[in-house]
């Protein structure tokens, strides 16, 4: 199994410290559960991303690039962004109840809240909640808004 090792510049950047890992196995079950869009839902095993890294090296590297064209290139980095994203909310953070965040105004049954825009633009892309720790909102990739929601 390979590893997605990020370093964050400057660490103070990071909840959890300077580095963090991540196994491709939990960047796939993210990626599904993604996909899916549904919370709860049971799968398989994708077993996808270890057919595209190259595996004689412990960093996160793709064998090939990518897709060809900039459309495609830009959609699954997109798609992949998202994957990790989800699977470092989920192991690192604590999260394990996504919603996506698709309107202006979104009540959350299971926080016990809503989540609602503000100002006009990017919409950030989960509100998150656990038991343990509460609500939290969640951007991917980062957002070109800032101070868009409460």
């Amino acid at each position: 199994m390979l590893f997605f090792n990020h370093r964050f510049d400057p660490p103070s950047g990071s909840l959890i410290g300077p580095r963090v890992e991540l196994t491709s196995r939990e960047v796939e079950v993210a990626g599904l559960l993604e996909v899916l869009q549904t919370p709860g839902a049971s799968f398989g095993n994708w077993s996808f991303l270890d057919a595209l890294l190259d595996s004689t090296s412990d960093e996160f590297l793709f064998r090939e690039p990518l897709g060809v064209s900039r459309e495609v290139k830009t959609a699954l980095s997109g798609l992949l962004g998202r994957f990790v994203a989800r699977a470092y909310a989920s192991r690192h953070l604590g999260f394990s109840y996504f919603a996506h965040i698709h309107g202006n105004w979104m009540p959350l049954a299971r926080a016990g809240g809503a989540v609602r825009q503000l100002i006009s633009g990017d919409r950030p892309d989960w509100a998150v909640w656990e038991f343990q720790q509460g609500l939290a909102i969640i951007e991917a990739k980062g957002s070109q808004t800032q101070g868009a929601h409460s």
